[in-house]
């Protein structure tokens, strides 16, 4: 296993949302903007998602001899601890 980890994309909006709210507490933008901002970061973890589930979808069907489980595909790619 590696050290060099790939970000979830529940892993990335949950920090991208914890950013907006912090600005948006200190006063650097309006509720609307910061509605804009979460649609924005919902959008964009779709398609982070969606890349991460095609990535594996071609991993595991490009390999004949060895075929990897979605929990070792994630473990290899993005940590996660929990058997």
């Amino acid at each position: 296993m590696t050290n060099n980890k790939q970000q979830t994309a529940v892993e990335w909006f949950s920090n991208r949302a914890y950013e907006l709210f912090e600005q948006y507490s200190e006063g650097k933008f309006d509720r609307i903007t910061l509605n804009k901002l979460m649609f924005e970061a919902t959008d964009k973890a779709r398609e982070m998602f969606e890349e991460q589930m095609i990535d594996f979808a071609n991993g595991y069907s490009a390999q004949d001899q060895y075929k990897i489980s979605a929990k070792y595909y994630y473990k290899e790619n993005y940590g996660g601890n929990n058997d």
